[in-house]
């Protein structure tokens, strides 16, 4: 048998660190995890959705916590070609809700958790390992949360640190207000949405800016 090529095997090896790290960072804080895959002679495969004018796409994570829902998108060497057609995707999914619902209840057994589809919230996250995307560039995906590999390091820090409690900070970088999560007035489970956890940007050094957040490397010295 041939040696596998090096470039590949280094690849694959980012691709599964990504990969661990985004599991890591929503497990840690309470999400439930769908398989948005098939597994077909010993390998997996992701399933291909049809919403609107895309008509063959996959999606590579999905997680979700009462009635939000969270995509993920992880490549490791980000492509301007790769993005345009992800923020397509996104478009899609965000003009036909139902029909996306739809499938990844068909497809990944998500049943939206109880809450009627007028409820549940979407939100679009793209993680990526190598190369930089200018702010120019990300204002052209107003509907996509980009994670510069520095602030997923941050979410992988404090998700594991604080573990449950960070999906209040999660959903207040993401603009979800606490009268959003779940059924409003159930308890303590929603009351820390609109509070941050980390109090001091200078900190983690990272500056929220639209649909982006960015920042020096995260030392966790400064934790």
């Amino acid at each position: 048998m041939a040696p596998e090529n090096p470039v590949y095997s280094e690849i694959k090896g980012k691709e599964k660190t990504l990969s661990d790290t985004v599991d890591k960072i929503f497990l840690n804080s309470g999400f439930q995890e769908y398989k948005t895959f098939k597994t077909e002679n010993g390998k997996d495969k992701h399933i291909n959705l049809s919403v609107g004018n895309q008509t063959s796409f996959d999606i590579d994570k999905l997680f979700s916590y009462e009635n939000v829902l969270i995509i993920c998108e992880l490549t490791v060497k980000e492509e301007v070609e790769h993005r345009k057609n992800k923020n397509l995707e996104v478009e899609a999914i965000l003009a036909d809700r139902t029909a996306f619902l739809n499938q990844a209840k068909m497809f990944f057994g998500y049943t939206g958790n109880g809450f009627n589809y007028s409820r549940i919230i979407i939100k679009y996250l793209y993680f990526w390992e190598d190369g930089t995307i200018e702010k120019t560039e990300r204002g052209k995906c107003p509907n996509i949360y980009f994670i510069d590999p520095q602030v997923r390091d941050y979410f992988l820090a404090i998700s594991s640190a604080i573990k449950k409690s960070f999906r209040f900070e999660l959903f207040r970088r993401l603009g979800i207000s606490k009268g959003q999560v779940g059924n409003s007035g159930q308890g303590d489970e929603t009351s820390s949405v609109d509070a941050s956890i980390v109090t001091d940007e200078s900190v983690n050094g990272l500056v929220q800016a639209g649909n982006e957040w960015h920042g020096k490397k995260y030392d966790p010295s400064h934790s």
